[in-house]
């Protein structure tokens, strides 16, 4: 058994793998001692005969402890490293806090055996104890720009599918999708002019992005709004003071692509009341109607 704890540090086994080496460990014993194949498993487990434990809690125990005194180096270069690891966890997994605190999982263990920190907080995950970390803020990592998680929104089939694309667009949180008064789902058009997806220059809508608009949307549910009266930019109604000021705004107001869909009314509970993180900052640019200077 010390061997093979040894052996598998490196090399994590999954609860099923571990089952089958208890069963061949069982059986040996049995063997040697010239036990009934048939004779009870918990006889050999308990305290009072040869308190054999399973393989499944030791690597549990020796992973928990590597794991917790990983991230309490003292070498700064192995600390450096595994907060890159852990980040680049983090990106890939859509997840708006640190794996360390909260982790919903993706994928099977199959997927995560080749990333170590991952393995290790799998199983973690996946056993039966109440194991919590208590990480300080550079750990946790809360990223801002949002406050409902489109991971804990979204199936598991959409997850598994999309989740690369999802993360080359910085998708993590509904708001990002969603415009400024929170009852609608952004077009294209309106989500490739936010910062975060700036950097791409797709003008159709790719199919994750209309897989999104299948789940968060009604097929009937568009509304009538005409186009002069949507604000691309935010998705917002203009608000026209006089029809001189509605005519500018009318020959102003272009579409980038014209199968683009008018608005997009989201589910009733999917609504947000109200969409703080993307909502136009209108004091930063102060316009005076009547100039201060120029008239004598």
């Amino acid at each position: 058994m010390p061997q093979l704890l040894y052996k598998i540090r490196n090399t994590l086994l999954s609860q099923s793998a571990c089952l089958r080496l208890n069963q061949t460990i069982r059986s040996l014993y049995k063997h040697k001692y010239l036990f009934s194949k048939t004779a009870p498993n918990v006889v050999f487990h308990s305290k009072m005969f040869y308190n054999l434990s399973t393989l499944w809690i030791k690597q549990l125990a020796e992973q928990a402890t590597f794991l917790l005194n990983q991230f309490n180096t003292p070498s700064s270069l192995l600390f450096q490293v595994l907060l890159i690891r852990l980040f680049s966890l983090q990106k890939q997994e859509l997840a708006p806090t640190s794996p360390l605190i909260c982790w919903t999982l993706i994928y099977t263990f199959h997927h995560y055996r080749y990333n170590h920190i991952a393995a290790q907080l799998f199983l973690l995950l996946q056993s039966d104890t109440w194991l919590s970390f208590r990480c300080n803020n550079l750990l946790a990592n809360n990223i801002i720009g949002g406050s409902k998680a489109l991971k804990d929104m979204l199936p598991q089939i959409f997850l598994r599918t999309y989740c690369p694309i999802m993360v080359k667009y910085n998708l993590i949180y509904q708001e990002q999708i969603t415009s400024a008064n929170g009852s609608s789902l952004c077009t294209w058009s309106q989500f490739s002019k936010r910062l975060f997806a700036h950097h791409r220059s797709t003008q159709r809508a790719p199919k994750f992005y209309k897989a999104l608009q299948a789940i968060f949307l009604h097929d009937h549910d568009i509304s009538s709004i005409t186009l002069p009266e949507i604000d691309q930019d935010t998705g917002l109604l203009l608000s026209h003071i006089s029809e001189d000021l509605f005519q500018r705004t009318v020959t102003t107001v272009r579409r980038s692509h014209p199968h683009d869909p008018i608005s997009l009314t989201l589910k009733s509970f999917y609504r947000l009341a109200t969409n703080p993180y993307y909502f136009p900052s209108l004091s930063s640019t102060h316009s005076s109607l009547i100039p201060n200077k120029g008239y004598f």
